[in-house]
Order: structure tokens, then sequence, then C-alpha cells
């Protein structure tokens, strides 16, 4: 079974939101295509589970990289909960041909983490984007 990815999810979204858009205008569609969207929708939603900040914070805390939307691997800077909406809980950052790029993420803009295979998204609290990082975990190759 391949990985779903972000960009699956976004497009089954979409495409359920206009079969919904087209049921609230009054049109009728074949029941055919109706159970083949709904099934789309429940195979998604079992690939795809939500952990509470707690969840991902442990998670982060033993990674030993994080892939943040396929463009860059760093190491993650985690700083803990504090109770706090403003508290930067993880910092993140990684060099592209010269240039830093940063990401900050607060504990409000991640209380609910959705969770797809081995990549969870976070909202970065400067650009208010969702960003996927994907975690990537020390295996023991000696077992």
């Amino acid at each position: 079974m391949s990985e779903i990815t972000k960009q699956d999810v976004l497009e089954c979204q979409e495409q359920t939101k206009q079969i919904l858009l087209c049921l609230l205008e009054g049109w009728h569609l074949p029941t055919d295509v109706t159970d083949q969207v709904c099934q789309i929708v429940i195979d998604n939603m079992k690939k795809m589970k939500t952990i509470t900040l707690q969840e991902a914070v442990a998670i982060l805390e033993k990674s030993s990289a994080v892939v943040i939307d396929d463009n860059g691997l760093c190491y993650a800077s985690v700083y803990g909960i504090e109770g706090r909406y403003d508290n930067v809980f993880l910092h993140l950052s990684y060099d592209d041909e010269g240039n830093t790029i940063q990401y900050d993420f607060t504990e409000g803009d991640n209380k609910e983490i959705t969770v797809i295979g081995s990549s969870m998204f976070l909202k970065d609290a400067e650009h208010g984007e969702e960003c996927q990082l994907t975690i990537l975990c020390p295996q023991n190759l000696e077992t």
C-alpha cells in the first residue's frame, strides 16, 4: 500500500467539496458517483489520524532528524510545552544555498496534529501555513 500524501488529502477534500456544492445546488448525481466519493473519503480518513500536541512533542524528541515539506533536512529543537498559546515548542531551520530557512511552531496553532504515515502536519507561526514534517527515527541495525 502506498503512503498517502498531503496532496492526496487536499485533492480528496476538493473533490468532496465540489460534489457537496453540486448537491446543495440541487443537482442529482448518479448513485455510483456519490458511493465512489464516499468510499474515497472513508479510505483516506482511515489512513489519517490526529494526535495531541503532547504526543507530537514526544515523537519529535525521539526523532534524529526531520524533513520539512520535502525541502530541508534539519534537527528538531524541541523546547517543550508550557501551556501558553504563544509558546514556541519547536524550532526548525536549515540552509538553502546560503539562506537560512526558519520555522517556529507555537502551542496555540497546533493543539491537534494530523498524522499520515510517517509525517505530521504542523502550522507555522510566522506564515500561518501548514508544514509537512517527515520524521526520521533511529533504528538499531544490529538486531
